[in-house]
């Protein structure tokens, strides 16, 4: 195939225009948008746009404290040999695998999966992986445009090596991300919102809720409120994404569920001076619309974690930031989840 030849993606999205990966001193073009505080956090959450080795843009979010940049995939399960579709469970554990032995450099990772009541049939899977600003040692740091290049580069890659272990990839927009963001602080404006049409839908600052209260046991925002919880993990546990998908049953009570497994960079081959992911954490979320469903939602969660013999440990005094680090936006068990014995490895 001519390499100048567009390409569709099996998300049904274009790959874009083929061309040589850039150079990091080339100058990259970085669409900065307004940084937000999310609620529970102790910084602003910066996004940018940029456009990788095949002219896609994408999007990549900006901690200002670590200089750390999340890039996000949205996946979605191929066709096995047999031409069906891989089922959730099988597919989840695709994607485990895939991140504890692919993406080299990653200092961290995140696998989101999300139900929600409006589409009941679909579930939605991200990737987010988050990278440095520095290249190691003592280098110095690189600029955005440079870090915007070097995501940009990796990226092809990325998504190859994902269709190859049978997961379908293609990086996530400014636009798409705002709008994931914004429908998990009010799932009430899912159907408003068409992900297709870019004149229609918020912008950065606007995925902040106008109101929230981050109270002992639970988090309101805007027209909702959630419940998170916390598992330890440690690459002994046989808690699994795959074992993990009843966790996102929809009840008749909850708008959303999120069931989201964390990674963080483990130093398992010395030798070679390659980091990879180890899972270290998982955070479950439930939505409701009204207050008054929170308790049943609650028990029709936790009863959901016991059939699957999943031990789930509510965030009390920290559900805002506990929320926040369930979405895919790179957001560290530092800021997000207190205190951090609650999600230590076990192992």
């Amino acid at each position: 195939m001519n390499l100048r030849t567009k390409a569709r993606h099996p998300l049904g999205r274009s790959a874009g225009t083929r061309e040589a990966p850039p150079s990091l001193s080339d100058p990259v073009k970085v669409t900065a948008h307004t940084a937000c505080r999310l609620p529970g956090l102790a910084s602003t959450v910066a996004l940018s746009e940029a456009r990788d080795a095949y002219n896609r843009p994408f999007a990549f979010v900006t901690d200002p404290r670590t200089r750390f940049h999340t890039v996000v995939l949205e996946c979605g399960p191929t066709m096995d040999t047999t031409n069906a579709p891989m089922d959730n469970g099988s597919w989840f554990d695709v994607c485990e695998r895939w991140l504890t032995g692919q993406p080299a450099g990653a200092v961290g990772a995140a696998l989101v999966t999300e139900a929600l009541a409006d589409t009941p049939a679909r579930l939605r899977t991200k990737i987010a992986l988050t990278y440095a600003a520095t290249a190691g040692g003592t280098q110095p740091r690189r600029t955005d445009p440079q870090s915007a290049a070097t995501l940009g580069a990796r990226l092809p890659g990325l998504c190859a090596s994902l269709q190859e272990a049978g997961v379908a990839a293609v990086p996530l927009t400014a636009r798409e991300l705002t709008v994931a963001a914004r429908v998990a602080y009010d799932p009430s404006v899912a159907a408003l919102l068409d992900r297709n049409d870019p004149s229609v839908g918020p912008k950065w600052p606007d995925v902040t809720p106008l109101s929230s209260r981050d109270l002992w046991d639970h988090f309101r925002h805007d027209g909702a409120c959630s419940v998170s919880w916390v598992a330890s993990r440690s690459p002994r546990d046989d808690m699994s994404p795959g074992l993990g998908t009843p966790l996102l049953a929809l009840p008749g009570q909850i708008a959303a569920q999120r069931l989201t497994f964390l990674y963080r960079s483990a130093n398992r081959q010395r030798r070679s001076g390659e980091d990879n992911l180890a899972p270290f954490a998982a955070v479950a979320t439930a939505t409701v619309r009204h207050v008054d469903d929170l308790p049943r939602a609650a028990v029709a969660k936790e009863g959901l974690a016991a059939a699957v013999r999943v031990r789930l440990r509510r965030a009390y005094g920290a559900q805002a930031g506990t929320f926040a680090t369930g979405l895919p936006l790179g957001v560290t068990s530092a800021d997000g989840i207190k205190p951090p014995q609650v999600i230590r490895a076990t192992g």
